[in-house]
């Protein structure tokens, strides 16, 4: 947990990735072929890998910054790592049943699940639809990018279900499922490096926007459309 300062001190911002991933593929999701599934490990260094490693990315750049922004409102940020996403987001499912703060503090909750595999400087940002005058609050960060930027009003599929489902505001950073992905070919050497890089460059630049943005995130309800 790094701690904000003043007013907003109270309020979390969460930067999340989940570390699990399918072992040797003999149990959840495995997408080898039948003679591979229980004898040859699945790497997953995309997913998720590199969503992990943003989340620790972030962790030290923030804390930096926040080291040298002295009396400046801030919301306070929880770096997270999941487990057992893979088996059923049980993790994060876990977290919110028993959140470090109540729920209604958790101002805003960020996801990350493969951010590796990126091609024409694409990549996509789910949730812009989840809070009041999101996607217009996230453009100025999408068009200093330099990225081909999908957004994404809802993405399902991992652990920022748990927090959308409690009311949070969220986005998820996701650069597309391949042909490697859950098999035992998701590894290191496949992985854009410099894509990443940049994806988390988008990311730190949205995170710190939100940590100091002084209006409260109105979340909105998916099946309504109300706040």
């Amino acid at each position: 947990l790094l701690e904000g300062f003043g007013p907003l001190k109270d309020e979390v911002l969460v930067v999340g990735g989940h570390i699990d991933h399918l072992g040797l593929g003999d149990k959840w999701g495995s997408r080898a072929a039948a003679n591979e599934k229980g004898k040859l490990l699945h790497p997953g260094a995309d997913d998720n890998a590199t969503g992990t490693a943003a989340v620790i990315m972030l962790a030290e750049q923030l804390a930096a910054d926040y080291a040298e922004m002295g009396s400046t409102p801030r919301r306070s940020i929880l770096f997270m790592g999941f487990d057992a996403e893979e088996a059923g987001l049980h993790g994060a499912r876990a977290y919110v049943s028993k959140p470090i703060v109540p729920m209604e503090k958790h101002a805003f909750m960020i996801n990350f699940d493969m951010l590796g595999r990126r091609e024409d400087s694409r990549i996509q940002v789910g949730g812009v639809a989840t809070a009041t005058g999101l996607e217009a609050f996230l453009q100025p960060a999408f068009d200093a990018s330099g990225l081909n930027i999908e957004a994404i009003a809802r993405m399902g599929g991992s652990d920022h279900m748990m927090f959308a489902a409690n009311g949070v505001p969220n986005l998820f950073g996701h650069t597309g499922v391949h042909p490697d992905y859950h098999t035992p070919r998701d590894t290191t050497d496949k992985i854009n490096y410099v894509g990443a890089a940049q994806s988390y460059r988008l990311f730190l630049d949205i995170s710190r926007r939100i940590v100091t943005r002084t209006e409260p995130f109105q979340f909105v309800n998916r099946s309504s459309g109300r706040r």
